[in-house]
């Protein structure tokens, strides 16, 4: 199991896929050994910036059966999990536990808005449960700017306090560095920087690492800056220059260029490819990075 509470560092791995709309099963093990040889001490399949929400379950699970066939090891995974019916969430953790997948990133339900954080909690808890039987552990995924829904520090409080051995650590991609402190204060409760730019001063104040969607492109240079606390600017430019734009498609414009496999640029809908400017826009900018710093990238 992944000892979340000196984490490092996941790739939020991107999701190839084929022109038909079938993950490029053989593309993701490639992309996968590739990370975690250059960098990624975890794999993170099928959150945000892996499209897992506009995947099909059996889409899903065929990926999840090629990577196990071919030697992947879902021990060092931390599989997403997302719908808006506790009991497809808890389906879904199932699956991948059959695996050998046990650390799992959890947002909340995401389709009703308004909610309070009594009822947020109780639509937790049934997944929660299961996941105690099974032996498994939890990252809630605080992405209110995508869910419109909070995780407050009550919220979390209160579930670490009753499932102490299966809620591990939350994810905030809220990328406000007040909220980050906040979490930290919460005892016994490992945090993840989701926002870059605030990663090595989140780290520095006692955050454990991050799961990270630029780690697709750059894990060695992010590795440095969970390890040693500075900050480096032009990981904060490109983090900037990505998120002006819708934030996958912006990756695989990179992954395309980068790899010279132009299939990274197929998404699933309801994400578009960017257009050329746009991907010219992002591809530039890396490019500045890497040529500003020796090694860590693709």
């Amino acid at each position: 199991m992944i000892n979340v509470k000196t984490f490092g560092l996941a790739s939020a791995t991107l999701t190839p896929f084929r022109a038909d709309g079938s993950i490029d099963v053989d593309l993701l093990m490639a992309h996968t050994d590739w990370l975690l040889d250059n960098g990624c001490d975890w794999i993170s399949l099928f959150g945000t910036t892996g499209e897992g929400p506009s995947v099909h379950q059996s889409e899903r699970q065929r990926a999840i059966a090629f990577l196990n066939d071919h030697g992947f090891d879902f021990s060092k995974c931390v599989m997403g999990v997302s719908a808006s019916a506790a009991g497809d969430v808890a389906g879904q953790i199932e699956a991948a536990h059959a695996v050998g997948c046990t650390t799992f990133l959890v947002p909340p339900a995401y389709y009703f808005k308004g909610l309070s954080q009594d009822g947020v909690a109780a639509w937790y808890r049934p997944i929660l449960r299961r996941m105690d039987e099974l032996g498994c552990q939890a990252i809630l995924y605080h992405i209110p700017q995508v869910t419109l829904v909070e995780l407050s520090m009550d919220l979390l409080r209160t579930l670490h306090t009753e499932f102490p051995n299966v809620v591990a650590g939350v994810k905030d991609s809220a990328g406000d560095m007040k909220t980050t402190e906040a979490f930290l204060t919460i005892d016994g409760l490992s945090v993840l920087v989701g926002d870059e730019r605030l990663l090595a001063d989140g780290c520095a104040k006692g955050a454990v690492g991050s799961i990270s969607g630029l780690a697709n492109l750059v894990p060695g240079l992010l590795q440095d800056m969970i390890r040693t606390g500075q900050q480096n600017d032009a990981i904060s430019a490109l983090v900037d220059e990505v998120v002006s734009h819708p934030v996958t498609p912006a990756l695989k414009a990179v992954m395309a260029h980068v790899s010279e496999v132009p299939s990274w640029l197929n998404a699933a809908p309801p994400f578009v490819p960017l257009g050329s400017d746009d991907a010219q826009s992002v591809i530039t900018c890396y490019r500045s990075v890497m040529e500003g710093n020796s090694a860590g990238g693709k």
